[in-house]
């Protein structure tokens, strides 16, 4: 059962944050045409103005997921899970949590550390085209996805960076 979430509007001394509207769609294509924009995007470019007309509120649809830690607390997995009908207690087994699962019919998101410290690799190259700097001495981590287990050496292997989780 998804549900979209309303887009407020947000405003500050310098940036307006709204929902989409068609008549940005020459500014939303030369953004996903951009070559400068698209290296830090894992998405294909857009060939094509007719796409950004056809882009649409469902292109921005946010769906709740809910984290499952399952596991022993040592030897814990993450698992992603989208359209639960019912709460899934943590620390089940992870064959429990993939059976509870499959019993409510969820969607199910592979483990994200690999997803994740790309993104973080993106922001930090980012970070040193679009500034004068050129290197950091760590990479902190910080929150509850922080301590997914593997995701501060797979920074730190991604990056070439050291990871800590503060």
């Amino acid at each position: 059962m998804s549900m979209s979430l309303p887009t407020p509007t947000l405003d500050t001394a310098r940036l307006r944050l709204r929902p989409f509207d068609k008549a940005d769609a020459d500014h939303l294509f030369a953004l996903h045409s951009s070559a400068r924009v698209l290296r830090y995007w894992d998405a294909p470019d857009w060939s094509e103005r007719e796409r950004a007309e056809r882009f649409s509120d469902d292109d921005l649809l946010v769906v709740p997921a809910r984290e499952l830690f399952t596991g022993s607390w040592r030897n814990r997995k993450h698992v992603l899970a989208l359209d639960l009908e019912a709460p899934v207690p943590d620390f089940l087994t992870f064959e429990g949590t993939i059976a509870e699962l499959e019993r409510q019919d969820a969607v199910v998101l592979a483990p994200f550390v690999d997803s994740l410290s790309q993104e973080i690799g993106r922001a930090l190259q980012y970070f040193f085209t679009s500034t004068p700097h050129h290197k950091v001495h760590y990479v902190m981590l910080a929150g509850g996805t922080a301590t997914l287990p593997g995701l501060k050496d797979r920074v730190t292997e991604l990056t070439g960076f050291a990871s800590m989780v503060v």
